[in-house]
């Protein structure tokens, strides 16, 4: 598996941003 440091920083920023929503709806 190639390491694409992109898409890693994308995943990791939609799961906060989803993180984010989740505190703030909660």
């Amino acid at each position: 598996m190639i390491y694409d440091p992109c898409k890693t920083m994308a995943k990791l920023w939609l799961r906060c941003v989803m993180c984010d929503n989740v505190k703030v709806h909660s």
